[in-house]
């Protein structure tokens, strides 16, 4: 009985942890918060779809990325990136990418696993925090570094971009077809 307990527990703290928020910001934990999209008038099968479309523009093996999927409700992806973004030198980005869908809405949850520091190249591994490249003080203070503030911005930026490269597929703003 204290172990049903103390899972209940464990399963509502995390659960009141994690909020909505209007775009991805960094912490010493990563992307707690999920970011949710309006769009008024589409149903959760017409949001899937563009999903799916988006998907196979811009995963490669986007069928074998998903590990996750319930028609019209839920995708989820788990993908790696070599060379996502570059500060002082490349990295990548392994995350999972968690998309829950209902009429006229979009929850969007990121979970960066890792990025590597890519192979070509001398220093450590980036990390929200722990680390001798870490973004964060233990404590939860943002580190100071310039280099540090840049990765920072740099992750954000690739997490808001995400969102805002399937916000614009879910609008029918991004017709790859378009261009030739």
């Amino acid at each position: 009985m204290k172990r049903i307990t103390l899972f209940f527990l464990i399963i509502t703290s995390f659960a009141i942890a994690q909020k909505q928020s209007a775009k991805f910001e960094a912490s010493k934990d990563g992307f707690i918060d999920y970011v949710v999209l309006e769009f008024d008038g589409k149903t959760a099968n017409e949001i899937y779809s563009e999903i799916q479309k988006w998907a196979q523009y811009n995963i490669r093996n986007s069928k074998d990325a998903k590990y996750s999927e319930i028609q019209d409700e839920y995708v989820a992806y788990s993908l790696f990136i070599d060379k996502a973004f570059k500060v002082d030198a490349f990295y990548g980005i392994d995350y999972d990418l968690e998309l829950r869908i209902k009429d006229g809405k979009l929850r969007v949850d990121l979970n960066v696993k890792s990025m590597p520091l890519d192979p070509n190249s001398t220093g450590a591994d980036l990390t929200f925090s722990k680390g001798l490249n870490s973004m964060f003080k233990n404590n939860g203070e943002p580190r100071s570094l310039k280099d540090r503030q840049l990765k920072r911005q740099a992750i954000e930026d690739f997490a808001n971009g995400l969102v805002a490269s399937i916000n614009n597929a879910v609008l029918g703003k991004t017709d790859l077809k378009d261009d030739w």
